[in-house]
């Protein structure tokens, strides 16, 4: 079998559609997602090297989302700032941003900010 792509889902771009993915999900209220392998094809969490495992980019995005994205989420938006209208703000074109109260620091906001444009 071949899950994934070969030097893409085992890349560390993409650990920016995991996040991405991760946080889409959360706030749809789903509060648990499942990945399709540990090991195994290009997909995996982590890869066989001898007898160990080594972990790929994904798995430490979910690692870190663990660690410091608590279960509540809170609104979090990338705005235009050439757009000036405080009533329809302009998101920005493939950037997302993901806001969750910390995981074990209250009071702490957790933020995660995806870039997927073509230029800054």
């Amino acid at each position: 079998y071949g899950s994934g792509g070969i030097n893409v889902t085992s890349s560390f771009a993409s650990a920016f559609w995991y996040l991405d993915e991760l946080g889409e999900s959360a706030k749809k209220s789903i509060q648990v997602h499942c990945r399709q392998a540990l090991v195994g094809g290009h997909y995996g969490l982590t890869r066989r090297l001898g007898d160990r495992l080594v972990p790929r980019p994904d798995y430490f995005a979910t690692k870190l989302w663990a660690a410091v994205m608590g279960p509540r989420v809170l609104s979090a938006q990338i705005r235009d700032p050439s757009i000036e209208d405080a009533y329809a703000p302009a998101p920005v074109a493939d950037c997302r941003a993901y806001a969750h109260c910390h995981r074990t620091q209250i009071g702490d906001v957790s933020l995660v900010v995806l870039n997927g444009a073509s230029r800054v």
